[in-house]
């Protein structure tokens, strides 16, 4: 369990992977061809690394594997630090013939991770690639033989000949945490959730302080614990669906990270009305940092569209031990 967030405070939306079946005329009906990117959406870690062990699709007629990314590939990729592709991607593969079909499920099978967290190392089947000793142990209990399912969305599973662009959100805020109760221990249980580009919208914005008239602030964010000091980068805006689920009936829940200027954005949203709230509580090691704000609640994301909204930080205070 991952104590490191509460619910959204206001009343009342992938390290995204890129999924592209380019477009070529000269493929059959029975023949799509794909391409995958890795980026990421910025957590509350430092530094994160995963290594890929497969990448695979299940269905599309096809009762094993479609392996897009294999064990070979994966080696080849070694430790991916994700923090480095917020707002950018790595090529994972290009251009990979696969049979046409409605593909039920894809799985990404992680080898190894490591963490950095307030100057803590923390490791799971892998050093850290800088050498530096591990501190604690980061657990994965989802990272089975058989991999972590990606939910994917109608328009998404069904990979026909022709262009499909899909986006794999690896949400990190929401797949690394501390373990409840356990001091030295890290929980990774990832979060990847998949949306099609050519359907896809975004939403971004800015988050700043409350001001008074004359632009001076209102608000300090206090040093969490004390002698560590704490900026907008430590907000945590969060998007809730209002309608769509993932596959036991969760409403889908998007977090992102914000810049030290104030800026941030969601990427590769499904159209829907989404619910911006933000992340009340962060937990660091030795203090929670809680805020208030004033958030822009529902907002409607379009296909291609790019809603803008801002949050106004009211209030904000840590508690420590």
């Amino acid at each position: 369990m991952m104590p490191r967030t509460s619910r959204w405070t206001v009343p009342l939306v992938l390290l995204p992977l890129l999924v592209s079946a380019c477009s070529d005329d000269s493929l059959s009906d029975g023949t799509a061809r794909v391409s995958l990117s890795l980026t990421d959406r910025a957590g509350d870690v430092d530094l994160a690394w995963v290594e890929i062990d497969e990448i695979y699709l299940q269905g599309g007629g096809n009762e094993g594997r479609t392996i897009l990314v294999d064990q070979e590939a994966g080696d080849d990729l070694g430790l991916i630090e994700l923090t480095e592709l917020a707002g950018t991607t790595l090529d994972l593969i290009d251009d990979v013939e696969i049979a046409a079909g409605n593909y039920g499920q894809l799985r990404f099978v992680i080898e190894g991770a490591v963490v950095e967290a307030d100057e803590e190392v923390f490791t799971f089947n892998a050093d850290h690639p800088g050498g530096k000793p591990a501190t604690g142990s980061l657990t994965c209990p989802s990272c089975a033989q058989t991999g972590i399912k990606v939910l994917l969305p109608g328009e998404v599973a069904d990979l026909e000949a022709g262009s499909h662009l899909i986006v794999l959100d690896f949400d990190v805020h929401q797949s690394f945490g501390r373990a409840a109760g356990q001091s030295g221990r890290w929980v990774m249980s990832p979060v990847i959730r998949a949306a099609e580009l050519g359907f896809s919208g975004a939403v971004s914005g800015v988050v700043d302080v409350e001001r008074d008239d004359a632009g001076e602030p209102l608000v300090t964010i206090p040093e969490c614990p004390a002698g560590t000091s704490r900026d907008l980068t430590a907000f945590t805006p969060e998007a809730v669906a209002e309608n769509l689920v993932d596959d036991v009936g969760v409403f889908i829940t998007s977090t992102t990270g914000v810049a030290s200027d104030g800026s941030f954005s969601f990427r590769f949203l499904h159209p829907d009305q989404y619910d911006l709230g933000f992340v009340a509580d962060t937990e660091f090691d030795g203090g929670t940092l809680t805020f208030e704000a004033d958030a822009p609640g529902l907002v409607d994301v379009t296909s291609g569209g790019n809603a803008t909204v801002a949050y106004t930080i009211t209030s904000a205070s840590c508690s420590e031990g």
